[in-house]
């Protein structure tokens, strides 16, 4: 039975790892290698693609032939993707010494959340990928986080609830958090009470592994629960379990506690049915709608998740007419402004018709979704407990 794209990118993910080697026959045809690399990058893993393609040019004279079937502009665009990666991983390394640096010097506590962390248990540092820089700071410690951040030469943006972004020379993007979640009641809402300092440092924080395996899964979660998330997130559960010690017992108390214990449960099996060949037939369409999607979801699957909470016609409401808050950040002009909300509002819509394909777009899937559709999402995230 021929071996499928899905297959074959995990083949190659196995391999990447250090999980399995490459099998001596393995081969890719041209095709075959683009679409591969074309569903890895949507995935944020295409960096991984150019491991395999250099064994298989260096391998037997099968395996070069194999290797030769792959065009040279193929070959090119797999090769610059890694590259790619190890650039912007040394960039944002050094962004991230350079921080640590200022906040340890203004005396300022603060956590390098998930890519500092996760890279480290890669095989290579620069095969975790990351958009930005996630770093949180004592809420008490926020302003003085933000100047020194500023001083730096970053560039305050978008202002979210629990975070603000910041950007320097448009290359480099941190993510300066106050808070981990809004919620009261969860282990989250306090993450300083569950670190220690590093080694070495007098402000730089680590999460202690219950919590910080917890904040993963967390973090996973809601991305599912909004619009889906990717292949990526799963590998990164499985090295978490691999390489981080720690307590089971405390962490299914902790998961229990936050209702996340199914969701945990199955998002485990399944990548251990992808990186280590367990059976669970159970999981085949999560299986599929996770392969299907892409990073942080698909516009489709956002738009599927959102309808699974409301009808058709509600859906449609909630898009076009937002909520202040929302508006505001659409329309920076706004913020202050509360009684030109209906305003925007109108000229929000006329956005969407003429200049806001995205918005468009949504609202022909959204017409598109049948009942079918409806219930299969629901069972799936039924299952998932979320």
């Amino acid at each position: 039975m021929a071996t499928s794209v899905v297959d074959k990118l995990f083949i190659i993910i196995r391999d990447a790892l250090a999980i399995e080697n490459l099998p001596a026959d393995f081969s890719l045809t041209d095709d075959e290698a683009k679409a591969v690399f074309a569903m890895a990058k949507k995935h944020a893993i295409g960096q991984l693609i150019d491991g395999a393609v250099s064994k298989m040019q260096a391998g037997s004279e099968a395996s070069k032939a194999n290797a030769a079937q792959i065009t040279p502009a193929t070959k090119k665009e797999i090769r610059d993707s890694f590259l790619s990666a190890i650039n912007a991983d040394a960039r944002k390394s050094e962004a991230l010494k350079k921080i640590s640096t200022a906040f340890e010097e203004a005396e300022i506590d603060f956590i390098a959340l998930k890519w500092a962390y996760i890279k480290k248990l890669y095989p290579q540092e620069w095969m975790r990928t990351s958009s930005d820089v996630d770093i949180l700071v004592r809420s008490q410690d926020f302003d003085r986080a933000c100047a020194k951040l500023i001083e730096l030469g970053y560039k305050k943006e978008i202002e979210w609830t629990n975070d603000i972004s910041f950007y320097l020379n448009n290359v480099i993007h941190i993510e300066l958090h106050h808070r981990l979640t809004g919620k009261k009641s969860s282990a989250l809402s306090d993450i300083f009470a569950h670190s220690s300092l590093a080694q070495g440092s007098l402000h730089r924080c680590e999460i202690e592994p219950e919590y910080e395996y917890l904040y993963h899964v967390q973090h996973m979660a809601k991305h599912f629960k909004e619009k889906g998330c990717g292949i990526r997130f799963f590998i990164d559960l499985w090295l978490l379990n691999q390489k981080m010690p720690y307590d089971r017992e405390k962490i299914l108390e902790l998961l229990n506690a936050e209702g996340l214990a199914d969701f945990e449960k199955h998002a485990v099996n399944l990548s251990r049915m992808w990186l280590e060949g367990e059976e669970h037939p159970e999981l085949t369409e999560l299986s599929d709608f996770v392969t299907g999607s892409a990073i942080y979801g698909t516009k489709e699957q956002y738009v599927l998740l959102k309808r699974k909470k409301s009808g058709k016609s509600a859906y449609i409401t909630k898009r076009i007419f937002l909520p202040y808050k929302t508006l505001a950040r659409l329309y920076p002009s706004l913020k202050g402004k509360k009684f030109l909300t209906p305003l925007y509002e109108i000229k929000r819509i006329f956005d969407i018709i003429f200049k806001k394909k995205d918005a468009l777009d949504e609202l022909k899937i959204n017409s598109s979704i049948s009942e079918e559709d409806i219930k299969k999402i629901t069972k799936l995230t039924d299952m998932l407990g979320i």
